[in-house]
């Protein structure tokens, strides 16, 4: 008969517990959360420009604990501090910073535990808000909560590794912090979290998401890419349906709730563009459910290129008998051959497409030469797209003909397509009217589409088989109706 010790059973248990908090095993980060911390690697300033509820704050916090304390989770491939830091977690005011986020590292709060261990806590100070914390290699960590309301003079004087702010802040609080993190040394990397719900698109969240950049002499604005690193500044955006921890009933309970001009802010994290929006279309008018395209559809796709700016492609299908044009596949990397595209492509459901279906481009594709002087149009067909056809770049006027589907219900995107609806939330005008460029690669190749690729669209190569064979005519390009 083997006999077991009950206490010592007991005490195994509880430690594996705490080795378990140590390592923050009780963080389950959903994709975009992982995505947010990966950038940490090389972005030092990152903003989180997320819907509510879907765990923003929560996700900044243990990082910073985890940067506190120097232990990481088996998963964790974002930065690692190997020493101790000096970090200060800041937010709009007392109480959602001392009554709510200071609690969440040390207290818990309703039936959850601290997200810091007691153990780890060698010295706190309520009423100054200041903890030092154990770091795993030896030595503490430093950590001061603060709010907005302290004004600048509060924010001056500290040197800090790691700065997380709680919601939007003013911007002279911003720069105040981001002065405490300047490099000062070789080894020093100061860190910038924020962890946002913007309503509106301020000067603050422009930093972020929009870029001047110089061409021929002369000063432009542009819309960056979300997850694109410059300036080691970078922002992402995450909304309830990236949070699979949202059932589908309490996101339409809550939107119930939301008044109308603030529903893409709460609900996707994007902010109000206002009068700015080039398309100023609620989003559930164009996007659909994915479902099987029957085979009495038409087929086009629309091919934007780039290098540094991803290469973007849409294959979008035309109902001939309602002229409803419906988006279902995109695609759009960065920085690789057409021979690396290709080989991409042919690993997700375009590859059932790209030998039949035409693809309207890019005009400036003929002009562009790369190895051995050949247009980039050439080295895509000698790489396998065989039906190209140069689209008529007509900016202003595409745009006109896009919008004027979207709000006639002529023009539908699958839900899957998140990068091009991504684009279309931040798709804006500049204070004169002009339409701001980059991030809009997929939206562009939308635009070939409509101006140049409805006429070409054509069915699947078994039903034209199907209908020479019975009828002896060609079937495919037939006029569309205009607009």
């Amino acid at each position: 008969m083997i006999l077991f010790d009950e206490e010592a059973l007991d005490a195994f248990i509880e430690e594996e517990k705490t080795l378990s908090r140590y390592r923050f095993d009780f963080y389950k980060p959903h994709p975009k959360h992982l995505e947010f911390h990966n950038l940490g690697q090389k972005a030092k300033e990152r903003l989180f420009l997320a819907a509510n509820r879907i765990g923003k704050t929560m996700a900044c916090s243990l990082e910073v604990c985890m940067h506190l304390t120097g232990t990481y989770p088996d998963w964790w491939t974002g930065y690692r501090y190997t020493k101790p830091i000096n970090a200060w977690v800041a937010g709009v005011s007392g109480k959602e910073v001392f009554e709510i986020l200071e609690r969440r590292y040390f207290e818990g709060v309703a039936e959850e535990d601290p997200w810091i261990h007691p153990s780890m806590v060698a010295y706190r100070n309520r009423s100054d808000h200041r903890y030092q914390i154990q770091h795993r290699s030896g030595g503490f960590s430093d950590l001061r909560f603060k709010t907005y309301e302290q004004k600048r003079e509060a924010w001056q004087g500290a040197k800090l590794d790691v700065c997380h702010l709680d919601e939007e802040p003013p911007l002279d609080i911003y720069t105040e912090a981001s002065l405490r993190l300047m490099s000062t040394a070789p080894d020093h990397y100061g860190m910038m979290l924020v962890s946002a719900t913007c309503l509106y698109m301020s000067p603050f969240v422009q930093a972020f998401t929009e870029a001047v950049i110089e061409t021929d002499g002369q000063k432009k604005q542009i819309q960056r890419t979300e997850g694109s690193i410059q300036n080691q500044r970078v922002f992402l955006m995450a909304g309830w349906d990236d949070a699979p921890h949202l059932p589908e009933e309490e996101k339409e309970r809550f939107k119930a709730s939301i008044p109308p001009h603030e529903v893409e802010a709460r609900s996707k994290g994007v902010p109000s563009l206002g009068s700015g929006m080039v398309y100023p279309v609620s989003e559930h008018l164009i996007t659909c459910d994915p479902f099987a395209l029957p085979d009495s559809f038409s087929f086009v796709g629309g091919l934007d290129f780039g290098w540094k700016d991803p290469t973007a492609l849409l294959l979008a299908a035309l109902d001939r008998d309602t002229d409803v044009l419906t988006v279902f596949h995109e695609y759009s990397i960065s920085e690789k051959t057409p021979e690396q595209h290709l080989f991409h492509l042919h690993n997700t459901k375009a590859k059932d497409y790209l030998n039949w279906v035409p693809i309207v481009h890019d005009p400036a594709g003929g002009a562009s030469s790369q190895r051995d002087g050949k247009p980039l149009v050439q080295l895509y067909r000698e790489a396998g797209l065989k039906r190209l056809h140069k689209a008529d770049n007509a900016r202003e006027a595409g745009v006109q003909k896009t919008l004027q589907r979207m709000q006639n219900g002529k023009l539908k995107i699958f839900k899957t397509c998140t990068k091009l609806l991504t684009e279309l939330r931040m798709y804006a005008r500049d204070e004169d009217g002009m339409i701001k460029d980059g991030n809009d690669h997929l939206l562009d190749a939308l635009r070939y589409i409509v101006m140049s690729g409805l006429a070409l669209a054509t069915p699947r190569p078994h039903v034209m088989d199907r209908a020479k064979a019975i009828y002896g005519i060609r079937v495919g390009r037939r006029p569309v109706s205009g607009f």
